[in-house]
């Protein structure tokens, strides 16, 4: 813990931010309490869904797609690390829709609905045929995470399918928190954590990480046609979003590189916001929080170590 907080001394600011305390109440689609209706209903029929193989299947997807996540779910007790599985294999499952090569964008938002009334009807009660989707409902039958959540990540994938463009932060914040945010709200559910605090520091990391992910992944999301850097702010060093690639000018480029430094201490000053949030949860889940963090945040030393050469592969 206290080498997570020294990685973040250094970048202490005066940044203000807005827009994140109203995203947290905000139901969309179903009332969440049918959450508590399906749960009830699950537990006095006495059936369960999920089977141990479907856990499994869970904690394989984890493995081979996210060796942070991964390593960081090794420390929990064994009940939570379970529905760490789920809860990822679900948003993982969700997200590979929307990057599917192999359909077309119509195919593929069809393929998005689909999953979402899989979703609705797994929380109702109905086995899915999805192994992840099994071990999603019964985890969130379980523990209680609202239906709003999963529904917003959905939202927030199918941005992937429709938009390729964000023209300000706040547009792309907000995307932030449908995409990664969410997914550490359904977290605190099955750690147990209910403090609007915590929920807050948790929308903060959310929000790191994906700014996170956007910085290392610029140049693979660029063969797909996506680009997830804010237009305004990419104007403000004169650059517009076609003129981000490869070939870039000598002074594109140094333009582009100032550009960076500055998201890169934009995505470090959400670390530091979120990590006084940890100490907020029980002891025993700290540890698989801050070293997630910790992780993820070596990724911007690598840039900063590559000199923010965004188009060449990354260095061990």
């Amino acid at each position: 813990m206290r080498s997570l907080r020294s990685g973040f001394k250094s970048l202490r600011g005066r940044w203000k931010l807005k827009g994140c305390k109203h995203e947290t109440r905000k139901a969309f689609g179903i009332r969440n309490e049918a959450v508590k209706e399906a749960r009830q209903e699950q537990l006095k029929v006495g059936t369960m869904h999920a089977t141990e193989s479907d856990f499994q299947q869970c904690r394989s997807i984890l493995r081979r797609s996210s060796k942070t996540f991964f390593l960081a779910s090794k420390v929990l007790p064994k009940g939570r690390e379970r529905a760490f599985w789920a809860v990822y294999s679900f948003c993982r499952s969700t997200d590979d829709i929307a990057d599917e090569d192999s359909f077309t964008q119509k195919e593929r938002a069809e393929k998005l609905g689909e999953w979402k009334k899989d979703m609705l009807a797994a929380y109702s009660g109905k086995r899915s045929s999805h192994p992840a989707m099994r071990a999603f409902a019964d985890t969130a039958l379980h523990y209680g995470i609202p239906i709003s959540l999963p529904l917003k990540l959905i939202q927030g994938v199918s941005m992937d399918i429709s938009r390729t463009r964000f023209s300000s932060f706040g547009t792309l914040r907000r995307y932030c928190y449908c995409v990664a945010s969410v997914v550490g709200l359904m977290l605190l559910h099955v750690m147990g954590v209910k403090s609007r605090r915590a929920k807050r520091y948790a929308i903060f990391l959310g929000i790191a990480m994906q700014l996170t992910n956007i910085l290392r992944d610029i140049a693979e999301d660029l063969r797909m046609g996506r680009v997830y850097l804010p237009e305004k702010e990419l104007a403000a060093y004169g650059l517009k979003q076609s003129d981000i690639s490869l070939r870039m000018g000598v002074r594109k480029a140094a333009r582009f590189r100032r550009f960076l430094q500055f998201q890169v201490r934009r995505a470090r000053h959400y670390y530091r916001q979120a990590v006084s949030g940890i100490e907020m949860l029980p002891r025993e889940l700290r540890l698989a929080i801050a070293s997630a963090a910790s992780l993820y945040s070596k990724i911007l030393d690598r840039m900063e170590k590559q000199n923010y050469e965004v188009f060449i592969a990354p260095r061990k």
